[in-house]
């Protein structure tokens, strides 16, 4: 008899809790400024993503920075992929394909290596990774000019 009150009251509790949880979710989702508040915590994330995402490139005179900023873009963009995070670790795997001497072959490597979705990623994202680091480094160059 005593087990029936136990189990009548662990159900109650259980289901008065499960009602409050609705009840709120429902008075918090029901609140005027939800709507609003969920789009600009959803904006404020995007941005800081993005920002999060900004590639700094070292000068293109500078061979052995290239060389580092290659080997930390391919061991970033592995960790990426291994997260599962497949967007950013394209970022960084096509900057360091632009960036090798050889590139075919480290595509060729990395068709076979990566899964397919990544891949496919990589190849679209390459000529924006591309552009990016000519303008960087057509930046840099005109600096350097300037300075001598």
């Amino acid at each position: 008899m005593e087990y029936l009150t136990f189990r009548n009251i662990g159900l109650a509790c259980g289901v008065g809790f499960l009602g409050y949880c609705v009840y709120f979710d429902h008075k918090r989702r029901s609140h005027p400024t939800y709507k609003e508040r969920v789009k600009a915590r959803r904006e404020l994330e995007r941005t800081q993503q993005e920002t999060e995402d900004d590639i700094v490139l070292p000068p293109a005179s500078d061979k052995r920075a290239l060389e580092k900023f290659f080997v930390t873009e391919v061991e970033k963009g592995e960790e990426l992929i291994q997260a599962g995070d497949y967007d950013r670790a394209v970022k960084h795997l096509s900057y360091a394909v632009v960036l090798c001497p050889q590139p075919q072959e480290l595509l060729r490597y990395m068709k076979e290596s990566l899964p397919p979705q990544a891949y496919v990623k990589l190849v679209k994202y390459l000529e924006i990774a591309n552009e990016k680091v000519n303008e960087a480094f057509k930046k840099s160059s005109l600096a350097e000019e300037d300075v001598e």
